[in-house]
């Protein structure tokens, strides 16, 4: 596990993020020491960061992102789209957990037009202006969830 943790802070991860958000709170790196609880510390690897198991289980192979992301991103100057790559990952795996988790909900429904969905936001609010808090409990309202991610790997760059 040592080895694979350094892997890993080289490509980004650094040991506190692993700790705190990839791997399970129960988790100790003594289970590591058994084949099978190696691979169950890379499959939580793999599911959160979208690193291929086969680069986790293996030392001899590189660190690779198992599906390339199709996103396009407008960036800072001297950001590379591999500056952005392991969060954007990240943000992937959370996106699919979100998902499979409100896979028993209905299908996100049509967004009503802006005027229409201005006056029902209007009378949810207490307020006479539009509060985030409202907009974003009708987005999950309408099946479309919306999720803030603010614990990202210290490797990686904002956009």
């Amino acid at each position: 596990m040592k080895a694979l943790r350094a892997r890993l802070s080289a490509a980004g991860v650094k040991r506190k993020f692993l700790n705190e958000v990839v791997l399970p709170t129960w988790w100790e790196d003594g289970l590591a020491l058994s084949s099978g609880g190696f691979r169950e510390a890379a499959s939580y690897i793999c599911a959160h960061l979208g690193f291929r198991l086969a680069g986790l289980l293996d030392e001899s192979q590189e660190l690779e992102f198992a599906h390339q992301a199709r996103v396009k991103y407008k960036k800072a100057k001297g950001v590379s789209d591999e500056d952005v790559c392991l969060a954007t990952h990240y943000a992937m795996g959370v996106a699919r957990s979100v998902a499979s988790a409100f896979a028993e909900k209905p299908p996100a429904t049509a967004v009503p037009a802006p005027e229409e969905w201005r006056t029902s936001l209007l009378a949810a609010s207490e307020r006479p202006w539009l509060c985030l808090r409202h907009v974003l409990k009708a987005t999950w309202d309408l099946g479309i969830p919306v999720i803030h991610l603010k614990n990202l790997p210290r490797g990686c760059q904002e956009a």
